[in-house]
């Protein structure tokens, strides 16, 4: 993936080209500034945040949809642009002009696009998300939905965590024990019976081992716990960590 830096804001693009996609994973200049008042962010950005976003990007401020992300594996369906603010973790729509959002301090923001049947959907996936395996339900509601051949699926993951920072304990390790013998390449051990965790390295496995060809995803390096002047980072600055926003397009 490519960054493009402004005078007051950056965003990171993919390096494959749709003319009728758009992917942006915004800096922190243009994200969610912490409030600890509502440290859990219950809510979608005020429309300071979403006119400014309008203002640089191609979208209309009445349609971005933020969902109310709650670690789940619930993945809906968007069929209209009314404004809505969701419990899910995933959406899906194959609705022209509509943005989908994604808030995220160290969970990973991915988008799916297939380029076929021209559907979209935005993930926000941490450890637990992971570990219920959201993008494998998402691929599910493709093919049922959509009649979706994964083969035509294309997929961004963008900025979060990368594995060298991502320590955790054994009791999130527990939860992947599906990997079986794979879990060795995603866990290496660090002090104290912890691991370090790769949660893009993880999500690619499931992604892959469901059908979509390697070739197909698209991964940002960038960890947003190591570039403090990108990225709000939960793991870096605890409740003072603010939310990273990230959206997908269909123009």
């Amino acid at each position: 993936m490519q960054i493009v830096n402004k005078p007051d804001y950056s965003y990171i693009m993919p390096d494959r080209f749709f003319s009728d996609l758009r992917v942006f994973f915004l800096s922190k200049n243009l994200g969610i500034s912490v409030d600890n008042s509502q440290k859990d962010y219950p809510s979608p950005p005020d429309m300071n945040i979403i006119n400014k976003i309008s203002s640089y990007f191609p979208v209309n401020p009445k349609h971005i949809i933020f969902m109310n992300q709650v670690h789940s594996d619930m993945v809906i369906i968007k069929a209209d642009k009314r404004p809505s603010f969701p419990q899910a973790d995933g959406i899906i729509t194959q609705m022209k002009g509509l943005a989908l959002a994604v808030k995220s301090a160290d969970c990973l923001p991915i988008f799916l696009f297939d380029n076929k049947n021209k559907v979209i959907s935005a993930i926000h996936s941490g450890w637990r998300g992971t570990a219920l395996k959201i993008v494998k339900k998402a691929l599910k509601k493709f093919e049922q939905e959509f009649n979706s051949n994964f083969s035509d699926i294309y997929v961004f993951i963008g900025p979060a965590i990368n594995g060298s920072c991502y320590e955790i304990g054994k009791d999130v390790y527990q939860h992947f024990g599906f990997l079986g013998k794979k879990r060795a390449d995603y866990f290496n051990r660090a002090k104290n019976n912890k691991f370090y965790m790769d949660l893009k390295g993880i999500n690619a496995y499931i992604l892959e081992q469901e059908g979509i060809p390697p070739e197909n995803i698209e991964i940002c390096d960038l960890c947003t716990h190591c570039e403090s002047a990108l990225f709000h980072s939960y793991r870096r600055d605890g409740v003072n960590a603010g939310r990273n926003i990230s959206f997908i397009i269909l123009a």
